[in-house]
């Protein structure tokens, strides 16, 4: 019996999906509104200008600027974006806020989306990591995760209920650092916002977010031992509400992250999931 390459069976696999993506994405750009669930609900606006509002994890704002131009172009389909931390997303969601699609930067505040009946299964759409970033010109010749821990150095990080928050405890935990934070943020962008600005001399963020930021802030290697096993990375999921007003279309944006958006992703430096 004859063996498949699992390369070829990959490639075919990926494939397959990019033919019905642009499939779904034609459907989408001629259908008006369908029936209620993740294959379409009824939302009343007018069928020649549909929207999806979409609810993601703060650490996305620069990569979805370009998919939203992408997914706007092949769709026809508008998009717009609440961008916060991941806890407060689900949160806002649980509260009754609109949103049609959610995408947070870890699985475990997705699994709570779904164990509160908020969203369908969900997908992984890309990976990250935590990185260290410095004021520009690293005055304190800050070298390493330590010496951002030592004191007097004003470290900030995001708080612990939110994903870059958890990554940062576990970065600190395999150091055996006990830092004293200078603030505690909601979200990543607040974390990086204090650095560049100078309010703080070190913060700890995405790899995603030093690079957006390069020449405003610098990266400081985080010790390679501290990655080992998959450690400090973190999966991006994206699932329909469950309260989505045009599930079609929220459907075909999770898709078009899954496969037109692998490049977008890794051209602003996140990795395949």
């Amino acid at each position: 019996m004859a063996h498949l390459d699992p390369h070829r069976a990959h490639r075919a696999h990926r494939a397959r999906r990019a033919v019905a993506t642009v499939v779904t994405l034609a459907a989408v750009a001629t259908a008006g509104p369908g029936c209620s669930g993740p294959e379409g609900a009824v939302d009343g606006r007018d069928p020649s200008r549909r929207t999806i509002r979409v609810l993601a994890a703060a650490s996305l704002t620069e990569v979805f600027g370009d998919i939203e131009r992408r997914f706007e172009a092949a769709s026809g389909v508008g998009v717009t974006f609440e961008f916060a931390g991941s806890s407060t997303l689900v949160r806002h969601l649980a509260d009754g806020a609109h949103g049609d699609v959610l995408v947070t930067a870890d699985e475990q505040e997705m699994a709570r989306a779904a164990d509160a009946g908020l969203v369908w299964p969900r997908t992984v759409v890309a990976r990250n990591r935590l990185a260290l970033v410095v004021e520009r010109g690293n005055p304190l010749r800050i070298t390493s995760l330590e010496g951002a821990a030592r004191e007097p150095v004003k470290l900030v990080l995001c708080a612990p209920e939110v994903p870059c928050g958890r990554l940062a405890a576990e970065a600190l935990g395999r150091a055996a650092l006990d830092a004293r934070p200078a603030s505690l943020e909601q979200d990543v962008k607040a974390v990086l916002a204090k650095v560049v600005l100078g309010e703080a001399d070190a913060g700890l963020v995405y790899a995603t977010d030093a690079t957006a930021a390069a020449g405003e802030v610098e990266e400081v290697a985080i010790a390679e031992r501290l990655y080992d096993g998959g450690a400090l990375h973190t999966n991006y999921a994206a699932a329909v509400t469950k309260g989505a007003r045009d599930g079609r279309a929220a459907r075909a944006f999770v898709d078009f992250l899954v496969d037109e958006g692998v490049t977008v992703f890794a051209a602003f430096g996140f990795m395949a999931p």
